[in-house]
């Protein structure tokens, strides 16, 4: 049986592994604040040339795509495994300026970049470049750069750069792959896409949800369409927020079926040039019953 001086110092330093694992969750929260699912550490660790997520609203896809960005931008120890060049720039994309400079303020900063004496010095500092209204990058000590990309802007304005990984997030525009695509060749980079298809693009859909009888876009580029019925665990078995009875109620609040599947199993629904947009099979047609005269 343990004596008090022995219960004393095992306590004590139990207090220091708690405040200590309490420092790291605060100050490199990339790293240890989150918890990840099955899935999103299979994003996390993919070194796939290509990867696409399709997902549920929600889920924290977003969160392990900046993740990933951030954890490549610093940890030089995985650079030789991924380029045969050191790297100096990535590219993240949103659909505007303005969400991107929101995205930046309300969630990078607050809740995933590194913070406190992290930010300041060793190889997790970085510093923030804006144009005075919008965020333009983020400056790495270790040497990358993060710039922050639009898919408003016109393809010959993404153009210029060679690119070590890119990360978009929301559906890209169709027209705009291949240019980003060839921003990448040069260094065998890597491109990255979270999105819930809520456009509905026929080439993403051949990517993620080809028919039967359709081929396959990109076959070998890593894939994976999530629901929110795979994330009710998370990978070490604790429970997450995410409840059936919290699915089923976010289901009541979907217009149409459509909806569903597109915000809660993160698969692609044709239903995009209605005359009517809000017509929905589900609610506007029933079943032939035979009028009398």
């Amino acid at each position: 049986m343990p004596t008090q001086k022995e219960r004393s110092l095992a306590r004590i330093e139990y207090l220091k592994a708690l405040e200590q694992k309490e420092k790291l969750s605060s100050g490199l929260p990339h790293l240890y604040r989150y918890k990840f699912y099955t899935w999103s550490r299979k994003f996390f660790e993919s070194t796939n040339r290509f990867n696409f997520l399709t997902a549920a609203n929600q889920i924290g896809k977003s969160t392990v795509q900046i993740t990933k960005a951030i954890d490549w931008a610093t940890d030089k120890k995985k650079w030789p495994m991924l380029w045969r060049t050191e790297p100096r720039q990535f590219w993240y994309l949103y659909p505007t300026k303005e969400i991107a400079t929101t995205e930046v303020y309300e969630k990078w900063i607050p809740d995933i970049l590194p913070a406190g004496e992290f930010k300041q010095v060793g190889p997790y500092s970085w510093t923030l470049e804006t144009d005075g209204r919008h965020v333009k990058a983020i400056h790495f000590t270790s040497g990358v750069s993060i710039y922050f990309k639009t898919y408003a802007q016109d393809e010959n304005r993404l153009q210029a750069g060679t690119v070590h990984a890119i990360f978009a997030d929301e559906e890209l525009p169709e027209h705009l792959f291949e240019e980003l695509n060839f921003r990448l060749a040069a260094v065998d980079g890597f491109y990255h896409n979270v999105f819930t298809a809520t456009l509905g693009q026929e080439k993403w859909r051949k990517v993620m949800q080809p028919g039967p009888k359709e081929e396959e876009i990109y076959p070998t580029a890593f894939k994976m369409q999530i629901s929110t019925y795979d994330c009710l665990m998370f990978e070490d078995g604790t429970r997450s927020h995410w409840t059936i009875e919290k699915i089923e109620l976010q289901k009541a609040f979907c217009r149409s079926e459509a909806e569903i599947q597109k915000r809660l199993f993160g698969r692609f629904v044709v239903d995009e040039g209605l005359k009517y947009p809000s017509f929905s099979p589900e609610k506007n047609v029933k079943q032939y019953h035979h009028i009398p005269p």
